[in-house]
């Protein structure tokens, strides 16, 4: 890499990290002005059931709310501050005289934007994996209320259909993941597959067996394709 893409690069990211601390800052901070009780009396509640010091407890609450809306966020926002970090980057070199002395130096302006536009792609490219890979985990954190930060372990929410280790879509009416418990559950098994043994299972509910590593189905039915066809 060239000594003038380092320049641009380091003014870029400059740029980049302080418009992102700056934007995500102000909506967690005003955010959380208005919220301020809900945080407090969750991080008692919580400090009384396992102990420690509430303060503590209460940055926790915070950290276990924010990171996953941040994780959020910043798929909504990075395109636009990617935008303005190279607009403050080449008004920068323009205004010291460098973006002037680089064209009269014969360097294209293609060249001087190019390292801008790599790094717009690579950045792009995190947003991808933020939204496709990060977020689907927090899932039942991102739906929470303020006032649902009292629960330790989260409220119940749907699925639909979610994936699984093995590729099986499972749906469910109803997740307590405090009990870990699944309600009107349906799951296609092998549903990508374009072989006639893709099966369909339902079940009034369904619960996770820790001891056996499985999910214990209550009034369980299974249909394969080629017997509904049949």
């Amino acid at each position: 890499m060239k000594l003038l893409d380092r320049y641009i690069l380091r003014l870029f990211a400059l740029n980049f990290v302080i418009l992102l601390v700056v934007i995500m800052a102000m909506i967690v901070m005003v955010d959380m002005m208005f919220n301020l009780d809900e945080f407090m009396d969750a991080g008692r509640r919580i400090a009384g059931e396992q102990g420690g010091s509430t303060i503590w407890a209460t940055i926790r609450v915070l950290v276990d709310y924010y990171f996953p809306q941040i994780c959020f966020i910043y798929v909504y926002i990075a395109g636009l501050i990617v935008v303005a970090a190279a607009g403050f980057t080449y008004s920068a070199l323009a205004r010291s005289g460098e973006l002037v002395t680089m064209i009269s130096g014969g360097i294209s302006l293609y060249r001087v934007g190019a390292p801008v536009l790599v790094a717009a792609c690579l950045i792009n490219g995190l947003t991808l994996l933020d939204q496709e890979l990060v977020i689907p985990q927090m899932i039942d954190k991102l739906t929470r209320k303020t006032s649902e930060l009292k629960s330790v372990k989260g409220r119940a929410f749907a699925v639909h259909y979610a994936n699984d280790s093995r590729g099986n879509l499972i749906s469910a009416a109803r997740f307590d993941p405090s009990a870990m418990r699944m309600e009107s559950v349906t799951i296609l098994v092998d549903w990508n597959d374009r072989s006639r043994d893709t099966r369909r299972i339902t079940a009034d509910s369904a619960t996770w067996d820790e001891a056996g590593q499985r999910w214990l189905l209550t009034n369980g039915l299974a249909v394969r394709r080629s017997d509904a066809n049949s």
